[in-house]
């Protein structure tokens, strides 16, 4: 987790799009890629030619009670393995043991977000079986690092900073029944953006791999290249 924030990965894309001698791109985006295409694109607008964004999540603390609160009625086995306390309680103590490499509480912070998929792709909420314990700790430690750290986002910096790509042919890809991350941010955000289009995927969950959800995007991708191209 050393030098790596979100300025950091932002960066870090810039970097490989001059390495690779690419003018523009057209960037793709699920869940917290959706708030990284954003954040990319806010610092570097210019470098923009569309955007395909699922799944839509914009970093804020709202968004993070929610999936550490209500939403965690859903699934309460993992959820009563969290133990109580508020989100910002919960990812401080959990980021705290992880850090200290405790593996026993990166599996119950990966069991509640596995319950959590797997309940989104239509099955009964599960965990799963347990993952191992080096992989479970890498995976929740950096989840915690940028929870513990609002994403390293101002409040309402994500949307804030998005005027200078308002025009930016953007397709919202949502599943309508996405309760990770609920269709309200994706709402909001095609608000905001004037070249933006939502399209609401009526069976779709959060999952990126439904067979619905798949579909959308393969269009969505496909109809931007097309325009961007100039084809339609």
């Amino acid at each position: 987790v050393e030098e790596n924030t979100t300025a950091h990965l932002v960066r870090d894309i810039e970097a490989l799009r001059g390495h690779l001698g690419l003018e523009r791109l057209m960037v793709f985006g699920g869940s917290w890629g959706a708030t990284l295409a954003l954040a990319y694109a806010a610092a570097h607008p210019r470098r923009i030619a569309a955007m395909v964004l699922r799944g839509v999540f914009l970093g804020s603390r709202e968004e993070v009670d929610w999936y550490l609160g209500g939403l965690g009625d859903l699934v309460p086995q993992a959820r009563q393995a969290l133990g109580e306390g508020t989100a910002p309680e919960l990812v401080a103590r959990f980021y705290a043991r992880v850090c200290e490499n405790d593996s026993a509480a990166a599996q119950r912070w990966v069991a509640y977000e596995n319950a959590l998929m797997s309940m989104d792709a239509g099955n009964a909420p599960t965990a799963g079986g347990e993952e191992d314990p080096a992989t479970a700790i890498a995976r929740a430690c950096v989840q915690l690092h940028y929870l513990a750290h609002d994403c390293f986002l101002g409040p309402g910096e994500l949307l804030g900073g998005l005027e200078p790509i308002g025009e930016t042919p953007v397709l919202i890809v949502q599943g309508a029944r996405d309760r990770v991350c609920p269709p309200r941010a994706a709402l909001e955000l095609a608000e905001r953006l004037p070249g933006a289009k939502l399209r609401l995927v009526e069976n779709g969950g959060h999952s990126a791999t439904g067979p619905e959800m798949a579909a959308a995007l393969r269009r969505a991708a496909d109809d931007l290249r097309a325009r961007v191209e100039g084809k339609a």
